[in-house]
C-alpha cells in the first residue's frame, strides 16, 4: 500500500519541512520527491503536508503518517537485511580467552549476528583450559553458548 521511496521522500520533506533540501538529501529531483509526496497522499486519501510558496507544514495525518512511515521503513529495512544476508546456516563452535570475550567480542558478534542471522553460536570462554578439546567433547545442541571461566560457574543459553 505504502511504497518505501515515497515514504524516504516523505520522511526527508517531514524532516527538512522542504521538497528542495529533501531532494538534495536523498538524491532525487524535486519533482520526483513530489510525485513522491501525491501518491503517498493518494494511497493514504489524506493530506499529509500543506504547502505553499514560502512554507511546509505536516498536518495532522502528516504526523501521524511519519510515525508510521518511520515503523514501516524500519521493518522494512530490517527484512531486507535478513533476507539479503547470507543463506548460510548452521553452528559455528568456538572458544577465547576471558579478555577477548569482555573487549571486542561483543561487538563482533553482534555484527556478526546481524549478517549471519541464521548461523547459531557457541561461544567457550577460559584463560587455563583449551577450548578445542572441550568443544570436541560436548554435545550441544542449536544455538547454545557457553560462558564461564577464572571461578566462575557455567552458564548454558541461547546465544
Amino acid at each position: 500500500m505504502f511504497e518505501p521511496a515515497q515514504l524516504r521522500s516523505f520522511l526527508a520533506v517531514a524532516d527538512t519541512l522542504s521538497f528542495t533540501k529533501a531532494a538534495e538529501r536523498l538524491g532525487l529531483a524535486q519533482p520526483t520527491i513530489s510525485q513522491h509526496i501525491r501518491k503517498l497522499e493518494a494511497a493514504a486519501k489524506r493530506s499529509l503536508i500543506t504547502r505553499d510558496t514560502r512554507d511546509v507544514r505536516l498536518t495532522d495525518n502528516g504526523d501521524a503518517m511519519a510515525g508510521f512511515a518511520r515503523n514501516i521503513l524500519s521493518a522494512h529495512d530490517a527484512a531486507a537485511r535478513y533476507f539479503s544476508g547470507s543463506a548460510m546456516r548452521g553452528r559455528l563452535r568456538f572458544g577465547t580467552a576471558d579478555d577477548l570475550a569482555i573487549t571486542g567480542l561483543p561487538r563482533i558478534l553482534r555484527e556478526f549476528r546481524q549478517i549471519y542471522p541464521q548461523i547459531n553460536l557457541e561461544l567457550d570462554c577460559g584463560a587455563e583450559r583449551s577450548a578445542v578439546p572441550q568443544a570436541q567433547r560436548r554435545p550441544a545442541g542449536p544455538g547454545v553458548r557457553e560462558m564461564g571461566g577464572r571461578g566462575q560457574g557455567r552458564h548454558r543459553g541461547p546465544a
